[in-house]
């Protein structure tokens, strides 16, 4: 019987120390666990973050995609206008040569206003004239 409780008792501490070696392999692997759940929340954290960062970024992108269609929108409407302004001007602007050149064929400019030599030097150029030739009334 001796024998037997010896042999229990050296049992028991072998089942006491394999108890002993499996809750610490326990605690070590429910601090595995719970640092890779802090991980993971870290990581769904992050990913809603960057998420919200790119709906910014997305956002953005889009109020300057709309800024440069309007700006396109307006240079192209003042580009319109200045060759519409242009044909208006160069129309009316051979009307008044029309119109001077008809007053001059009576012998006498009705032109009153004062012309700049360089005008001048232009438009007789322009008539096919050289330099200090005149025609009819021309100042």
């Amino acid at each position: 019987m001796r024998r037997d409780v010896e042999r229990f008792g050296a049992s028991l501490k072998e089942t006491e120390g394999e108890e002993a070696r499996l809750s610490t392999d326990i605690e070590m692997a429910r601090a595995g666990i719970v640092q890779n759940r802090e991980a993971s929340f870290a990581a769904e954290r992050e990913s809603v973050e960057l998420q919200g960062r790119l709906r910014e970024v997305r956002a953005q992108l889009d109020t300057l995609n709309t800024g440069r269609m309007q700006v396109a929108s307006l240079r192209q409407r003042f580009e319109e206008e200045v060759r519409e302004g242009i044909t208006l001007v160069g129309a009316a602007v051979h009307a008044w040569d029309k119109m001077r050149s008809r007053r001059c064929t009576v012998g006498r400019s009705q032109y009153s206003g004062e012309t700049s030599p360089r005008d001048r030097a232009t438009q007789n150029q322009d008539r096919g004239l050289g330099l200090g030739q005149r025609r009819c009334g021309d100042p």
